[in-house]
């Protein structure tokens, strides 16, 4: 028989019986105070949506005028029309306005969520933390600002921090206390601690391989990324890696100099346009000195001579002084590493917690999910882990590439890539080209990329035509990297024919590396 009250049931007056009920309205539920935190994070994740769907729709529109006029001077042009026709749509604004709203938007919200939190624990000297907050809020927008002018950029630090700040001000008495709240944070820091081991360059390519590439659902988080994420890039890329520039030699004499700095700026993708409206850079000719100039804004001068001998030098230079987006890149980068994964952590474990909430009390509820939530990022912690650290030693790679293991098949080609063998000498290979898993077949095309064989020649051409892109792109760079005869009316003709802006991107740096640049435009004709 059981006895005593049970939170969440229905308690007889007996007291011998407790028979489980759910809660008539969700307030009667202690779930309640985390619905109130959700409230408040979809407020500064809607609010940093709206305005990143605003930055990359003009974003997307400039780019689009600009690719307008490369072509109509008969320059080849990235993305190609098959998607700079769309770039004045909605659709690719909001979806690739995602990226920035789960990376800088998140690392926004959990400041001032956490600000909000300070200052409602804060029983005294809350008007010297008002100060501080106040303080901390104004140069970090200020300090944005001045780094490059751009009031869009600036808006998510003016708007989305005070916004959840007062949110969750005005929702305090509604949230979880403060011990409630640090029980889910133990494991969260176990975590981090855990997953800290795995940071390195490749950390993203094994959370890729090993979580998403591995089942449906990550698959098709995996394609959404790779489909939209180049329109977030090209905000925020400075304009050194962008992949088309325009230049205006307008103010340049014609003559042998100016054709001289014409194929300079071409091998470095900056094409003349002609005139100076819509040019990322104005070159002036003046006595010997180029000016370069943006937007009617002098921002470096140097000599004719010194320009020719290093333009690479000159353009990279130029390209710093003209970053708008030093600290916007900075923060985004510093949330997608730390504010992201501590949103998906807080998602899973109110999703876990809320039927946990109708058969336990508050302090279990919340600490069963933890434990659940930790052991969950331990198993998912794994499959990247034996990405990270599988190694096989050069005898066995032959037999390896034969194992019905996938996991073995993969360690195999990325230990012949990391260590430049010629995947030609392991003819067992050819299992991988027709293998189902998207990993073992992109790291096939890196593989065959190093190779200097003709037959892995052949091999390497056919992955052009894989269904998934992050195959083809890896294809089409080991083309760039093999130099092989003809293989730049392949790329030509595979850029062409594709309407993925990514595996565009990876055919014209491979046509780059190959050493083909763009033709004179046609006006000069």
């Amino acid at each position: 028989m059981l006895t005593g009250r049970c939170p969440g049931l229905d308690n007889r007056p007996n007291g011998r019986i407790c028979i489980p009920r759910l809660p008539d309205r969700i307030d009667d539920c202690a779930m309640n105070k985390y619905l109130a935190t959700v409230k408040i994070f979809l407020l500064g994740l809607g609010l940093s949506q709206v305005i990143a769907t605003f930055q990359l729709y003009l974003s997307n529109v400039k780019l689009q005028e600009k690719l307008t006029i490369l072509r109509d001077l008969g320059y080849f042009i990235i993305p190609t029309e098959r998607i700079a026709a769309h770039l004045n749509a909605i659709g690719p604004a909001f979806w690739g306005g995602f990226f920035f709203t789960l990376t800088l938007g998140t690392g926004l919200t959990l400041l001032g969520y956490a600000a909000g939190r300070i200052r409602s624990h804060c029983l005294r000297n809350r008007r010297i933390c008002d100060c501080i907050t106040g303080a901390l809020w104004l140069a970090a927008s200020v300090a944005v600002y001045l780094d490059g002018y751009s009031i869009i950029a600036t808006s998510y630090f003016v708007i989305v921090p005070p916004a959840v700040f007062f949110a969750t001000l005005r929702l305090a008495s509604q949230q979880p206390s403060l011990k409630q709240e640090l029980i889910p944070l133990i494991p969260l820091i176990l975590l981090a601690m855990i997953w800290l081991t795995l940071l390195d360059r490749s950390l993203f390519l094994n959370i890729r391989d090993g979580m998403l590439l591995s089942n449906p659902a990550g698959i098709a988080i995996n394609d959404l990324y790779y489909d939209y994420t180049l329109y977030p890039a090209e905000v925020i890329k400075p304009l050194q890696k962008k992949t088309l520039k325009t230049v205006s030699l307008e103010n340049v004499p014609d003559g042998t100099l100016k054709d001289s700095i014409d194929g300079a700026l071409r091998r470095h993708d900056y094409l003349d346009i002609g005139g100076e409206e819509g040019a990322d850079l104005v070159i002036t000719e003046k006595t010997g000195k180029l000016l370069f100039e943006h937007r009617g804004r002098l921002l470096l001068e140097t000599g004719t001579d010194e320009f020719l001998k290093g333009p690479g030098i000159v353009l990279k230079e130029f390209s710093s002084l003209n970053d708008r987006y030093r600290l916007f890149r900075r923060f985004t980068f510093f949330s997608l590493l730390v504010g992201l994964p501590i949103l998906i952590y807080g998602f899973v474990f109110v999703l876990v917690r809320f039927p946990l909430s109708f058969f336990l009390s508050d302090a279990k509820a919340s600490i069963v999910a933890a434990a659940l939530c930790f052991i969950l990022g331990v198993v998912v912690f794994f499959p990247v882990y034996g990405g990270v650290r599988t190694t096989l030693s050069s005898a066995t790679l032959a037999q390896a590439l034969t194992s019905n293991d996938i996991h073995e098949r993969i360690a195999a080609l990325k230990r012949i890539q990391s260590r430049r063998l010629d995947i030609g000498t392991f003819p067992s290979y050819e299992r991988s080209l027709t293998s189902p898993s998207v990993p073992e077949r992109y790291w096939l095309a890196v593989a065959l990329g190093l190779s200097h064989r003709r037959e892995t020649y052949a091999d390497l051409l056919r992955l052009l035509n894989d269904p998934h892109p992050n195959v083809v792109c890896k294809a089409l760079e080991g083309l760039g990297v093999r130099d092989g005869k003809g293989a730049v009316e392949t790329i030509i003709h595979t850029i062409k024919s594709s309407d993925h802006w990514y595996c565009q991107w990876y055919g014209y740096r491979a046509l780059r590396d190959l050493g083909w640049t763009q033709k004179e435009s046609m006006e000069k004709h």
